[in-house]
């Protein structure tokens, strides 16, 4: 896996400045344009234009009207700031750079700009998307749902450090995307362990099989986690401290649990390769 650009969404929150931080190392490594992009939410500033809408400030129960022209001047100015932060980290990473301000819906926007790179990150919530419990903030978890190419989510603190764990169902868009996917575990460093989703031992043997003879090494250590164990993935990747959690293909099995439950769980970055 070769990078030559990497997207990143940044808004200047710590979680996103958290993946800036780990995208210009990747980018420093791969030799990577650093692509930031902000996205002043089309949906927040009609919001901010409705009469009724009110910004709720505890312990106040009727809250302040919200401002449509001070939120543009709120938008403007997190956009710089998460400008301020691309130069900055750019610049001790020693990798080029690029800046760009779109309008619009953010899941759509960073869809689309996701189209022109090699590799999505993502911080796990966004300023507007604040949870106690840091769980996938929505947009996230639809780019890393419908994303064509790589995506990747972080949180704050999170850090690429340590050996990948690769889940694989064993489906054909899996097998096809693995070989690609292993080298991908290899930016990290050390050599990864792969997860095979198998209802048995019988199913989990066979599926090695297959997937020594497509990647034609027999180097490789595995695990085996049943699909209906809903918390599998979460207890093995705690298990192997893994660095990075690498889903391949996101296929119905992984698709049919709660993607946004299971990512708050995962205490490293995890990747979506597809």
């Amino acid at each position: 896996m070769k990078l030559k650009r990497i997207l990143i969404a940044v808004d200047a929150s710590p979680h996103s400045l958290a993946a800036l931080e780990e995208a210009a190392a990747l980018a420093a490594q791969q030799g990577a344009e650093l692509v930031g992009v902000f996205v002043e939410d089309s949906n927040l500033l009609r919001l901010a234009e409705l009469p009724f809408a009110r910004e709720l400030m505890y312990p106040h129960i009727l809250g302040r009207r919200l401002d449509a022209e001070q939120m543009r001047i709120r938008l403007r100015e997190i956009a710089e700031e998460a400008r301020h932060a691309i130069s900055k980290v750019a610049y001790e990473a020693e990798v080029s750079w690029s800046f760009k301000v779109r309008r619009g819906s953010v899941f759509h926007e960073l869809l689309a700009a996701a189209e022109e790179s090699d590799l999505l990150v993502l911080g796990k919530a966004s300023h507007f998307e604040k949870h106690r419990n840091v769980r996938l903030g929505q947009t996230a978890a639809r780019l890393l749902v419908q994303a064509r190419g790589p995506a990747m989510v972080l949180q704050h603190g999170d850090f690429c450090r340590g050996p990948a764990l690769v889940v694989c169902d064993g489906s054909p868009e899996c097998m096809e995307k693995l070989p690609a996917a292993i080298d991908a575990a290899m930016l990290f460093g050390e050599k990864p362990t792969l997860v095979l989703l198998a209802e048995d031992r019988e199913k989990a043997l066979e599926m090695k099989e297959e997937i020594e003879t497509i990647l034609d090494r027999t180097d490789l250590s595995f695990r085996r986690s049943s699909p209906l164990e809903k918390d599998g993935i979460v207890r093995l990747a705690h298990e192997e401290e893994s660095g990075v959690v690498i889903l391949v293909g996101l296929s119905r099995s992984i698709e049919s649990t709660d993607l946004p439950e299971m990512l708050a769980r995962i205490n490293c970055p995890v990747l979506v390769y597809r």
